[in-house]
C-alpha cells in the first residue's frame, strides 16, 4: 500500500480555489474536507462553489463541505482600504472614517482600551469613546480594510455564539448539501446545544464542530468536548484573547483532551501563512505543521492560504509532504500505550484497544472497522493505531463525517443484512480500492449495528 495521510487537511475554499479545474486538481491530491467561510464571500459564490465541487467529485462522494457560521465576531463595514501610520488618531462607527455599527462593542468599550484589527496586525488605543463611536490612535502601520475583525482586549462581547444572521445563513445553506457545521465563538456546551436543536426542528442531524476563539471558552473545555462532534482551535482570534505565549500550551492541552475524549480535533491559522505570496513556507512554519502532527491532531487546516493565496495547490502539497514525513517519526507503541488507561471505561474502548495492539503485534495491513454512525472507528482511531483504519458504513453521512477523524480512510458500502455480509462487502471494497492486498493478515472489528441481526462487538484476525 503506498503512504497514506493520517493527518487530514482541511482547505478553506475561495477566489483562488474555486474554479472547476482548482477543485479537481485538489481533490485529486487527497483532499477530502473543504471548509466554506461565510464571514467571507457572497452566498451565491459558496451555493455554487459547492455545487461545482460536488460535480467534481461525483466519483469520490466521500468529499465533506464544512460550512464555518461567522458567529458574533465584530468587523469593520464597508469602505475604500486607508493607510494608516504611528500616531494617526481614527475614528470608528458614528460619521467616522471607518464604520462599525455593532451596538454590543460600544456597550463595553472604554477610554484607554486597546483594540487589535485582523490577526492583531495593528493596534489601537481608544481616546475617545461615546455612545456610537470612538477615536483610537494607532501604533503601528497598515492598510485598514472593509470586513477586519476587530477584537477588545480583555473583554467580550455580550453576545450568543449562534447570532440570528447565522440563522438566516443557515436556513439558505441547509439546501446546499453541506456535511457539517461549524459554530464560531463557542463559550460553553449550551452554544452547541441551541444549534443542535435549530438543526433538529429542521429535521437536520448534522454534525457540530466548536470552534475554541474565546479564552472564557477553557473554563468549559471538558463540557464542550464531550458535546461537540468536533472541536477547532483557531489559534488567531485564541490568540486575541489570550497572551501569545498561552496559545501553544493551550493548543496542546486541547489536543490532548480532545483524543482522550474520542472527538476530533482541528488546527487552525496561519500553519503556512507565508504561502499567500510565496511558493515555499518558512521554516518556523514547517516546524508548526509537524508539531501540531506530534501534538496529537487530527486536522490541520489551510485558510488564507488557499482562499486567497498566490500558491494555494502548493500549499497543499507541501503541508502533505511534511505531515507525511513528521508522521513516519511518531513513536506509534508509545502512542498506544499511552492510551491503555483509557480501555477501561467501556467495552467498545476495551474492543478498539485489542484491535490496535493486536495489528500492531501481528504486524496487520490494517484495521477494518464496520461502523454505522462512526462511533467504533473514533474509539479506535483514539489509539492511534500504526496501520490504517478502513471504516466501511452505509451511511453516506457517517462517511463524510469521518475525514475529519485521524487515520480514518472511510468507505461507502451497500446496506447489508448482516454483520458477516458488510464485513465481507468491506474486504471487497478495499481490495478493489488497493488499501489491502492479499497474503497479508487484517483485523477487523465492528461495534453493535442497528437493524442488522446478531450484530455484537467483535474484534477477529483474517488472512486476506
Amino acid at each position: 500500500m503506498k503512504p497514506f495521510l493520517r493527518t487530514k487537511i482541511v482547505v478553506t475554499v475561495g477566489p483562488a480555489t474555486s474554479s472547476p479545474r482548482k477543485l479537481a486538481s485538489l481533490v485529486k491530491e487527497g483532499v477530502r474536507i473543504f471548509r466554506f467561510n461565510l464571514s467571507h464571500g457572497s452566498l451565491s459564490f459558496h451555493r455554487e462553489t459547492i455545487s461545482t465541487l460536488r460535480q467534481k467529485a461525483e466519483e469520490s462522494r466521500e468529499i465533506t463541505v464544512l460550512l464555518d457560521l461567522p458567529g458574533p465576531k465584530v468587523r469593520l463595514g464597508e469602505f475604500e482600504p486607508i493607510y494608516v501610520k504611528d500616531g494617526d488618531v481614527i475614528s470608528l462607527g458614528g460619521k467616522g472614517d471607518i464604520p462599525l455599527s455593532e451596538k454590543a462593542f460600544f456597550e463595553v468599550v472604554e477610554k484607554r482600551d486597546t483594540l487589535l484589527l485582523g490577526d492583531g496586525f495593528l493596534r489601537l488605543t481608544v481616546e475617545n469613546a461615546k455612545k456610537n463611536w470612538v477615536e483610537a490612535k494607532v501604533f503601528g502601520e497598515g492598510v485598514i480594510t472593509s470586513n477586519l475583525g476587530i477584537s477588545l482586549v480583555g473583554k467580550s462581547f455580550q453576545l450568543p455564539a449562534f447570532t440570528k444572521k447565522d440563522k438566516s445563513l443557515l436556513l439558505e445553506a441547509l439546501n446546499w448539501g453541506v456535511d457539517i457545521i461549524a459554530l464560531s465563538f463557542v463559550l460553553s456546551q449550551k452554544d452547541i446545544l441551541s444549534l443542535k436543536k435549530f438543526l433538529k426542528k429542521r429535521g437536520k442531524d448534522l454534525p457540530v464542530l466548536a470552534k475554541l476563539e474565546r479564552g472564557e471558552a477553557l473554563e468549559n473545555i471538558s463540557s464542550i468536548l464531550e458535546e461537540a462532534d468536533a472541536v477547532m482551535i483557531a489559534r488567531g482570534d485564541l490568540g486575541l484573547t489570550l497572551p501569545l505565549e498561552e496559545v501553544p500550551v493551550v493548543q496542546k492541552r486541547i489536543v490532548r483532551e480532545a483524543r482522550r475524549i474520542g472527538t476530533p480535533s482541528i488546527i487552525a491559522t496561519q500553519m503556512l501563512e507565508s504561502m499567500l505570496h510565496s511558493s515555499r513556507p518558512t521554516r518556523a512554519e514547517a516546524s508548526d505543521v509537524a508539531n501540531a502532527i506530534f501534538d496529537g491532531a487530527d486536522c490541520l487546516m489551510l485558510s488564507g492560504e488557499t482562499a486567497v493565496g498566490d500558491f494555494p495547490l502548493e500549499a497543499v502539497s507541501t503541508m502533505k509532504k511534511i505531515s507525511l514525513l513528521a508522521e513516519r517519526e511518531i513513536d506509534y507503541a508509545s502512542l498506544l500505550a499511552s492510551g491503555r488507561s483509557w480501555a477501561k471505561s467501556e467495552p467498545l474502548d476495551a474492543i478498539a484497544f485489542a484491535a490496535c495492539e493486536l495489528a500492531y503485534g501481528i504486524n496487520a495491513q490494517a484495521i477494518l472497522v464496520a461502523t454505522a454512525t462512526g462511533r467504533t472507528a473514533k474509539r479506535v482511531a483514539r489509539f492511534r493505531p500504526p496501520v490504517p483504519i478502513i471504516a466501511v458504513s452505509p451511511n453516506l453521512s457517517t462517511v463524510r463525517g469521518l475525514n475529519l477523524v485521524w487515520g480514518a480512510i472511510p468507505l461507502l458500502v451497500k446496506p447489508c443484512k448482516s454483520t458477516d455480509k458488510m464485513l465481507n462487502q468491506a474486504l471487497e471494497v478495499s481490495l478493489k480500492s488497493g488499501l489491502i492486498e492479499k497474503g497479508k493478515p487484517v483485523v477487523i472489528t465492528s461495534g453493535t449495528l442497528p437493524n442488522i441481526p446478531g450484530g455484537t462487538n467483535l474484534i477477529k484476525v483474517e488472512m486476506v
